[in-house]
């Protein structure tokens, strides 16, 4: 589950559950787990800064297209105010202002709301991303 913060017009998403493995797998679940994790395969992540969770949400909607979203709830009508998945053209919008912000370093490239980082030269590519 996620759950969004926002805080000075900036979203952020706080994840809450791991995925659920069956309880009959999770014996063997947790041994393939400690396996991959001896062998270097997995390491754990505690917090990272570099996923950017939902950040399409973060893109603004202009005033006159807010009126085209409007949505019906128990609690009235509601317009939104950011970009959704639930319209038409935001992934196209959202890969658009990805690639303009990352166009600067070498090897990144954007699909939708991926961020591949490809090429021989990943140490560099990390800097620059450090940098940026």
């Amino acid at each position: 589950m996620i759950r969004l913060k926002f805080k000075n017009d900036v979203a952020s998403a706080e994840y809450s559950m791991a995925r659920p493995v069956l309880s009959a797998l999770r014996p063997k679940a947790g041994v393939k787990l400690a396996d991959l994790v001896d062998n270097g395969t997995l390491e754990r992540v505690e917090s990272t800064e570099w996923v950017i969770p939902l950040a399409y949400i973060q893109v603004e909607l202009q005033g006159e297209h807010r009126k085209c979203t409007a949505t019906n709830r128990h609690k009235g009508v509601f317009k939104y105010t950011r970009v959704l998945f639930v319209i038409g053209s935001e992934l196209a919008i959202f890969q658009r202002i990805m690639e303009t912000a990352l166009a600067s370093i070498e090897g990144a490239l954007v699909y939708l709301d991926d961020i591949a980082i490809i090429g021989q030269m990943i140490p560099r590519t990390y800097r620059d991303w450090k940098k940026w």
